[in-house]
């Protein structure tokens, strides 16, 4: 099941050493489009994650979750045949919304077979292999490009998947018994949109969300063409994408300690506060003439802050969001998970093809979803 759930993980990192190759061979006059990989994946995968509560809910947890893996499969064999960046971008698409099933389905599956501590020391253990492959998909993905050229990546994309699919249908139970599934409807999720909609707090906490998520998703789509073309330092990119997601993993553990004494609210502005400030000093350096040497540690440690700002912001967020929700907690997760993913990938592919590989433009995109995000949390009562 950790397999399974780091299947999004790795199909996004382990691409990110592919971006300029790709680039280069199915859009060389707009090498931009590359960008598109990350973010169209992270699209597919905020649609596929509305569509498979509801379905799994009627046919099963098994079948939703080896269904996604082939639909997962049959995209990777898309995007290995690609011939143009428009087949490659669809292939990715259908990717994302494929890998929404057995990354779904592995936490329903665990919270219909354990509770409590028991499924607490599950969860952990998941996200802890989760956590683990941003640092090394990069590497990995490097080391498949190396040996057999950017299309090998899609071969382990098969292989990854065809596994997980394999011990799910083999070992894997069904565990969500038949007396209580329920009829497909779009019923339940027009109710959480409209409870959403409906109540201040979850909304703004919504939309806060997917400006902190699209900031992210931006910076992830576009750092590796930065590293290559600003900094030349494409060699050294899963290196130093390793030290940005360690140094990352931190911020969750440190939230967690924190948020018993000081709050959510507290800390939401505190980090959305440091962000909004750092973003806009690197906006304001990078228009002078700067050395490499001088600029490549400032964007570096500003782009470890954007993924360390997410260890104190989208956890505390969604808590926020569902507090009100506790009637509908499993639909109305799911809804404010793809409303989130699916707006922040439409921003993350607009700022990112404006952006290109420009430093200061991307600061001073990002800043206002920084600042806009600070100004909204105020308007969150305690």
């Amino acid at each position: 099941m950790a397999t399974l759930t780091a299947m999004v993980a790795f199909s996004i990192d382990s691409m990110l050493p592919a971006q300029q190759i790709i680039a280069d061979e199915l859009s060389p006059d707009a090498p931009q489009l590359a960008q598109l990989i990350v973010t169209i994946f992270l699209l597919g995968l905020g649609i596929g994650t509305l569509l498979v509560g509801p379905i799994s809910d009627r046919f099963g947890r098994r079948p939703v979750m080896i269904g996604g893996a082939v639909l997962y499969i049959g995209g990777a064999v898309l995007g290995y045949f690609a011939n143009s960046m428009t087949v490659l971008l669809v292939a990715r698409l259908i990717m994302g919304i494929g890998s929404a099933g057995p990354r779904i389905m592995v936490v329903a599956v665990v919270r219909d077979r354990f509770s409590g501590r028991e499924m607490a020391s599950v969860m952990s253990f998941i996200m802890m292999i989760f956590g683990v492959v941003p640092a090394i998909g990069p590497t990995v993905g490097a080391g498949l490009i190396a040996w057999g050229g950017w299309r090998f990546s899609f071969v382990a994309f098969v292989v990854f998947a065809a596994v997980g699919a394999i011990w799910a249908f083999g070992r894997l139970p069904e565990t969500l018994a038949a007396q209580n599934r329920r009829e497909l409807a779009a019923r339940p999720i027009i109710v959480a949109i409209k409870e959403i909609v409906s109540n201040p707090i979850v909304m703004i906490a919504t939309i806060i969300q997917t400006l902190v998520s699209a900031m992210l998703f931006t910076v992830l789509s576009t750092t590796q063409p930065i590293f290559e073309t600003v900094f030349d330092k494409g060699a050294q990119f899963p290196m130093w994408f390793a030290v940005i997601a360690i140094t990352a993993m931190a911020a969750s553990p440190i939230n967690a300690r924190l948020v018993p004494r000081l709050g959510m609210r507290k800390i939401l502005i505190a980090a959305l506060s440091v962000q909004s400030a750092v973003t806009l000093i690197v906006a304001a350096v990078m228009m002078l003439d700067l050395p490499i040497s001088v600029a490549f540690p400032i964007y570096l440690i500003w782009t470890i802050g954007i993924f360390f700002q997410n260890g104190f912001t989208l956890g505390n967020l969604t808590a926020i969001a569902m507090e009100p929700l506790g009637h509908i907690a499993g639909v109305a997760a799911s809804v404010i998970l793809a409303i989130a993913t699916i707006a922040s990938s439409v921003l993350a592919i607009i700022i990112g093809q404006i952006v290109g590989v420009s430093i200061t433009t991307l600061a001073a995109m990002l800043f206002p979803l920084a600042a806009i995000s600070l100004g909204l949390m105020f308007v969150i009562k305690r």
